[in-house]
């Protein structure tokens, strides 16, 4: 069974830190949209919950599957649906980072030929939790998602500069010491 459904080396993956659902897997596997758009009111208790500032800045919120990753390997597709830019942007997994239980996927998207069109995420199957950054010439997305739920949102609507325009904090002049007379 092994060889014929492709389950066991993405099962070994996790093994060390987590025991993945083979049933889920197999459902997962012919999947590739990582997410589905759903209204505020669908986010339960355990989701991020945004600051009173980010809920009137465009984030959308998302339903999301943490197998449908799980079930892909390096060359297979994925689809994003980016509600800021009105796509669903195909990707290809060009590499697999694991670092105990947390594992990264990344790679471009097919739709615009641009090296500025790239995606990684992260998740942990232990925390149930999944960071996402897609990159387009059209504009940088975050994701962020706890126990199957959270947001997509614009990167350009997540920065703000406090009223001063510094983002920085200026380290305070250093003490010099007068020598030592004799």
């Amino acid at each position: 069974m092994e060889a014929v459904d492709g389950i066991q080396p993405l099962i070994d993956r996790r093994s060390a830190t987590f025991s993945l659902d083979r049933t889920r897997l197999m459902a997962a596997k012919s999947r590739s949209s990582l997410l589905r758009i759903v209204g505020p009111s669908e986010v339960t208790v355990g989701a991020p919950k945004p600051a009173e500032r980010q809920i009137p800045n465009g984030r959308q919120f998302v339903a999301y599957d943490p197998y449908v990753l799980e079930a892909k390997n390096v060359g297979d597709n994925i689809e994003v649906y980016v509600p800021h830019i009105g796509l669903t942007l195909h990707g290809v997994i060009d590499d697999i980072e694991v670092n105990g239980d947390i594992i990264r996927w990344s790679g471009g998207f097919e739709d615009f030929n641009s090296t500025q069109s790239r995606f990684s995420v992260s998740q942990t199957m232990i925390d149930d939790y999944v960071l996402g950054a897609f990159d387009t010439p059209m504009g940088s997305f975050s994701l962020e998602v706890k126990n199957g739920q959270g947001w997509i949102a614009d990167q350009a609507e997540e920065f703000h500069l406090p009223p001063d325009g510094k983002d920085y904090i200026e380290a305070p002049p250093s003490r010099t010491h007068a020598p030592a007379h004799n």
